[in-house]
């Protein structure tokens, strides 16, 4: 008769049966209870920090993804133009709004609404300064058209349609100066015309103005090789 060999249970059910919760009831089995008991809590505790660790993996993961999307649409505003591109717009971008600023300075002192006049000021002293505002005005507004259009093929549509914007209410603040100070002249609907005629040429400097910084933002001058 063959002799069996000796077969070690205890090691046979360990080694078989190694997953930390078997391991905690297998303890307990063998009378260790408060082994057991800190073992599976130390298994609750590893659980609970493997998912807090998967929660911000996940949150790293969103703010990744919106961050590459941020970067992927500033990217894609990004005008890649030449040194040559950009100094030659940068440049018309600088005259244009250099002459667009002196009609501005002018048109709100044709016939502002409020000001400082002396007491004993007369009518025909009015009409007089009111005639070298606007031939001063004048001359401003011709440069204005001068320059915006020799330089409107180097700078954008959007901008120039703007500045077409400042001309038509300046050029409608005076010819009604013109044509209407004689029969109503310095009364309180005269100015109230002059008032909206400012208020829609600002409303287009104002944008003139955005539109130029924006363009100027998204510039990038391609280095050379």
């Amino acid at each position: 008769m063959l002799d069996m060999p000796v077969v070690n249970w205890l090691t046979v059910v360990v080694s078989t049966a190694i997953s930390a919760p078997v391991v905690a009831g297998l303890l307990g089995w063998l009378g260790n209870k408060k082994l057991a008991d800190d073992l599976a809590k130390h298994n609750r505790d590893l659980d609970a920090l493997r998912a807090q660790y998967a929660r911000e993996l996940e949150a790293d993961k969103s703010r990744f993804v919106t961050s590459h999307e941020y970067l992927r649409a500033e990217i894609e505003k990004t005008v890649l133009v030449s040194r040559v591109h950009f100094e030659t717009e940068f440049q018309a971008l600088k005259l244009v709004f250099q002459e667009l600023a002196k009609v501005r300075l002018r048109i709100s002192g044709l016939r502002p609404f409020f000001n400082i006049r002396p007491e004993n000021e007369t009518k025909e002293d009015k009409m007089k300064q009111l005639v070298e505002a606007v031939n001063d005005i004048k001359d401003a507004f011709n440069q204005l058209i001068e320059t915006s259009e020799n330089l409107s093929p180097f700078y954008p549509p959007e901008i120039y349609d703007q500045i077409q914007e400042c001309q038509r209410a300046t050029m409608s603040e005076i010819n009604d100066i013109q044509l209407t100070t004689s029969v109503e002249g310095f009364t309180p609907g005269w100015y109230l015309r002059a008032e909206k005629n400012q208020r829609e040429f600002l409303k287009a400097y104002r944008a003139v103005s955005t539109l130029i910084r924006d363009r100027i933002s998204r510039l990038a001058v391609v280095r050379s090789v």
